[in-house]
């Protein structure tokens, strides 16, 4: 991996192993990763209920654990209480380091707030000694994109999935910070082409692959319910798991804590 906008990125090589099942060295390894938590604990116990329903081995948190919703504290304590790779997103830097930006809307930017008030010093530490990016035998993950990974950038059209590509050096390679399931696929011609609103998704042969997990805690694809992804490496097969939480109850701490009702309008329409 080589250095861009004279940035290094930070990358952990190994998983934390506190509170991940033993793993058999010959078991087949089924990977949940999932992102954009936003303090929305009912939405994230869920999800975890659901990767262990499904078999999962492996877990991998993209980041932004905080923010938006009101249980930033609780969400970070369940995080680390799953004792899986947890990289930093835009929310969890915002909350944890305490500068002024310019650049989140108002919903955002109370969110940020409540999580200042909630963290507690321990608890930020840990957030802000999280890498920006992982790499194991086989995938990469990011929470937003390898290319100058601390400007937080938003892979929205091919120009810039391009450029995460041109970081990118294994075949697939699983990022949030967008809300929105989807996977973008890279020919060896250089061709890009975007998939969404599938369930699932077989990776080919001489391609490499950019897929979004979706977001656990806030969703904005017109779905509401809680969104990670499962990978099967051996299959070479991606699948978008969509969970149903306790909406109603998440939406009533929102209010509850103070926080802008769009906040908690949003998360019923998925937007």
């Amino acid at each position: 991996m080589r250095q861009t906008n004279k940035f290094r990125l930070k990358f952990e090589r190994r998983p934390e192993q506190e509170q991940q099942r033993p793993v058999n060295r010959l078991e087949r390894r089924i990977y949940a990763l999932f992102s954009d938590i936003h303090a929305n604990l009912e939405a994230a116990e869920a999800v975890v209920k659901d990767m262990m329903r499904e078999g999962v081995t492996d877990r991998v948190c993209l980041g932004d654990i905080v923010g938006y919703g009101a249980d930033s504290s609780a969400c970070v304590d369940f995080i680390q209480g799953l004792g899986c790779p947890t990289l930093l997103g835009n929310h969890d830097a915002e909350a944890a380091e305490e500068r002024i930006f310019n650049t989140l809307n108002e919903g955002a930017k109370a969110g940020i707030f409540l999580a200042r008030k909630q963290l507690d010093r321990a608890q930020k530490s840990y957030l802000l000694n999280r890498p920006y990016a992982l790499r194991n035998d086989h995938f990469e993950a990011t929470h937003a994109s390898l290319h100058s990974p601390s400007a937080w950038r938003y892979i929205i059209d091919d120009n810039e999935a391009e450029k995460h590509f041109q970081e990118q050096t294994m075949t697939v390679c699983f990022f949030g910070h967008t809300h929105y399931p989807c996977i973008w696929e890279r020919e060896e011609n250089g061709n890009i082409e975007l998939y969404a609103g599938m369930s699932q998704f077989v990776l080919k042969e001489g391609c490499r692959y950019l897929v979004n997990t979706g977001s656990v805690g806030q969703p904005r694809d017109r779905n509401n319910k809680a969104c990670y992804v499962i990978y099967d490496h051996e299959a070479k097969r991606v699948i978008w798991r969509r969970v149903e939480y306790d909406i109603t109850r998440v939406q009533e701490k929102i209010i509850d804590a103070g926080l802008p009702d769009n906040n908690a309008r949003r998360l019923s329409n998925g937007r």
